[in-house]
């Protein structure tokens, strides 16, 4: 049995894995690391520097590259977006268009 684990994003991870005889693990070890560098460096919420970092920082309608895992989550969370309020009706409650009669004397 082998076990690898580290520390990451505030929290630990570890697997346990069988492998055959002689396995080096640290190819693997070395993998998942990297693998978890590049989550932090395009997912994190607490490292400024993110591609999510930058993305909210960024001004509304300004374009900015995203990598593709990123692309794919941002994608994936926009129909749980609720729909922005319908603005509201003119004249409402009253058939046709034109506009409103002002009461007497002028008041709103």
């Amino acid at each position: 049995m082998h076990g690898l684990g580290g520390a990451t994003m505030g929290t630990t991870w570890s697997i346990r894995f069988a492998g055959p005889p002689g396995f080096d693990p640290a190819p693997l070890e070395a993998a998942i690391v990297a693998e978890l560098a590049t989550i932090i460096a395009e997912m994190s919420n607490w490292e400024a520097t993110s591609a999510v970092g930058r993305f909210n920082a960024a001004p509304a309608g300004r374009w900015l590259p995203l990598p593709p895992a990123l692309f794919h989550v941002v994608q994936a969370g926009l129909p749980l977006v609720p729909a922005p309020p319908a603005p509201p009706l003119a004249n409402m409650g009253r058939a046709g268009g034109g506009a409103r009669p002002r009461p007497p004397g002028g008041g709103v």
